[in-house]
This record gives C-alpha cells, structure tokens and sequence, in this order.
C-alpha cells in the first residue's frame, strides 16, 4: 500500500498536511458503509483497514514529504529565506552541518546575484 492508494481507500482528498482527525473521520465513514453484518463482503474492510492503519504509521512522512515541497516555494522574498534560513541554522547543534549549511546559502546567493543580502547575511555572521 502507498499513500495514494490509502487516499483513494478511504476518500481522503490531497490537501496537505492531513490531520488524524481527517484519517480518522474518513475511516469511520468508510468501514460504516462497508462493514461486513452490512454489505457481507469481508474482503472489502480488510482492505480499509489496511489503508487506515497504513496511513496511521506514515502519515507524519507522508505529510512532511508533501509539506516540505510547499516550503520551498514560499519564499516571497530573499528576507523570508534568510529569515528561514536562520531559524534552521541556529536549531543544527552540528558544527560541520552549520558550516556546509552556510556553504550552500552562500552559493545560492551568489547565484542570484544578490550581493546586497549576501554582505547583509555576511554582517550576521560576523557578529556572532
């Protein structure tokens, strides 16, 4: 099972992040309407309750694989990214990590050719 096949199981439409209390609701929904004293066919919960527990399990990396995607794009301007940037940066206790994080920051700037938030990020830097 994959998360598209869970979401189809259980009519759960990609709106992301997806809250338990969706999964949940949805799941309610669809074992009432397929519960086997109603409809006879056993087969049919067992594949709902495979969906359910399925995306019990994983719907933290599902979530975050369709979230982070979303993240990226929501830079506004080069100050959002900084600003993301930063947040992120003092968050990493790894020295090496925070090193090639400023590493590739850098190189992104440059590549945009935005020297006047690469000297202003360089000015951060400097102070701490």
């Amino acid at each position: 099972m994959n998360a598209t096949e869970a979401f189809k199981v259980l009519g759960i439409e990609k709106k992301f992040p997806i809250s338990e209390e969706t999964v949940k609701k949805h799941y309610r929904e669809k074992a009432k309407e397929n519960h086997p004293d109603i409809t006879g066919n056993d087969e049919q919960m067992k594949v709902i309750n495979a969906a359910y527990e399925w995306l019990n399990l994983n719907l933290d990396k599902v979530n975050n694989a369709n979230t982070q995607n979303k993240e990226k794009q929501k830079f506004k301007s080069t100050d959002d990214m900084v600003k993301t940037f930063a947040s992120l940066y003092l968050i990493e206790q790894d020295i090496n990590k925070r090193k090639r994080m400023i590493d590739d920051l850098l190189k992104m700037l440059e590549n945009y050719k935005l020297e006047e938030k690469l000297s202003m990020f360089r000015d951060i830097l400097n102070k701490k």
